[in-house]
């Protein structure tokens, strides 16, 4: 059978009408013959930058908005965290989290609201509260989601956004304080 003697080969080449081109070259060994393959990938490459641009935008964004986001796959718990979500919440970004993980980083009495304003958003109930990080009472944030749902179903996916607010929070607080 073919057995493949080069790993695929990215490289730019020059067209005769001096364009350049992206073009990815295989080398497959089939019997005595030796089969070598072209493949413009230009437009693939030029996808995948502008991919890599519009994410660095968006993870720009949400820092500068300190606004990150989230999203859950409610089938399988799967849960995904932006890199501003785990610089909210405290966390390396990359670290594992689930449903757990998140109740932990809420503080202990705020846990229990949260816990109910999420069972009713999954119950069809909009999904928007603000609470306390764990370990740090001055530290807010504004959590807000959508759930999308099967058809006379259960909940499929889940989007959200955390927004710190504990600026907001701090000025309101010493507003009222004055006020006394």
């Amino acid at each position: 059978g073919p057995r493949e003697w080069q790993s695929p080969l990215e490289c730019r080449v020059i067209c005769r009408d001096g364009s350049c081109r992206d073009v990815l070259i295989s080398r497959v060994q089939v019997n005595t013959y030796a089969v070598t393959s072209f493949v413009d990938i230009t437009d693939r490459k030029q996808m995948e930058h502008a991919l890599q641009v519009s994410e660095a935008t968006l993870r720009r964004a949400q820092a500068v908005a300190q606004t990150g986001s989230w999203f859950l796959d409610c089938t399988s718990n799967r849960l995904a965290w932006s890199d501003e979500t785990y610089r909210i919440f405290g966390l390396e970004t990359g670290t594992p989290v689930d449903f757990e993980t998140f109740l932990a980083s809420v503080h202990a009495d705020d846990r229990q609201p949260v816990i109910e304003a999420w069972n009713a958003a999954l119950a069809g109930a909009p999904y928007d509260l603000e609470h306390r990080l764990a370990g740090c009472a001055d530290r807010w944030v504004r959590e807000r989601a959508e759930i999308l749902f099967a058809p006379h179903g259960p909940p499929l996916t889940a989007l959200g956004t955390v927004q710190d607010i504990s600026e907001r929070v701090k000025a309101e607080n010493a507003l009222k304080e004055s006020y006394l």
